[in-house]
């Protein structure tokens, strides 16, 4: 999530000063968006599974397929 919203905020100072290239960051700041909203649905879903989130336990329950579907949704949604 964090490389999602760095990736944002670079995009979005780098896309106003640059002409050549003003789609390529275009693309990191929808790739940027786009994987800070997946993260955040996935924690969701992961959160709302339930369970211990511990050490190696948080990853199983990070990529199941209620934290993959919360995420897909969440950035369907435009995020939280």
């Amino acid at each position: 999530m964090l490389v999602g919203l760095i990736l944002r905020g670079v995009a979005f100072e780098y896309r106003f000063k640059s002409v050549r290239s003003r789609r390529l960051w275009d693309a990191a700041f929808f790739g940027g968006s786009t994987l800070a909203a997946m993260c955040q649905g996935m924690v969701l879903g992961a959160v709302v599974q339930g369970g211990e989130m511990v050490g190696e336990m948080f990853a199983v329950f990070f990529v199941c397929a209620v934290g993959v579907d919360a995420g897909r949704a969440d950035s369907a949604w435009g995020g939280v």
